[in-house]
């Protein structure tokens, strides 16, 4: 795999973490490891995250598992640090230096135990939260026209 691929998905794997639609149910997931005395977590991915992988790496019978490890706890209660790593076990990837190995990346996020971000009381400020730092507008679904620069 070259290093454009992979940087092609760890761009993407923040968007599809939280991805809606089938498959994986990663606020699930991030519970468990919330709730586990050990802090941690794993599942099969399944649904788009899956299969956007697997044809990222070319690989479209590839096993991707997600493994979620508690990083810290934070200042505000109820909320942690966690560390969601993807990787493909049993699939060797060619590297450019001739080498092989499996694909193995991370990603780290912060949640609390109401199932939101640090912050956030409900979907509904979330969703609002998404859309402002998207630059979209609800209705249109369009860029916000920024004003012109004074010159």
């Amino acid at each position: 795999m070259n290093a454009k691929g992979i940087v092609s998905l760890l761009a993407l794997l923040p968007a599809m973490t939280f991805a809606a639609g089938d498959g994986t149910d990663y606020r699930d997931l991030l519970m468990k490891a919330m709730n586990a005395k050990d802090g941690k977590a794993s599942v099969e991915v399944t649904g788009r995250t899956a299969e956007m992988i697997r044809q990222q790496i070319n690989r479209p019978n590839a096993r991707v598992v997600a493994e979620v490890t508690t990083v810290a706890n934070l200042k505000q209660e109820g909320c942690k640090r966690f560390n969601i790593r993807y990787y493909t076990p049993g699939t060797l990837l060619p590297m450019t230096d001739g080498s092989t190995r499996m694909l193995d990346m991370s990603v780290k996020l912060n949640m609390c135990q109401n199932g939101l971000p640090p912050g956030v009381d409900s979907e509904y400020e979330l969703e609002e939260r998404m859309v402002k730092d998207s630059g979209l507008k609800p209705d249109l679904g369009s860029p916000i026209q920024q004003p012109a620069a004074q010159q």
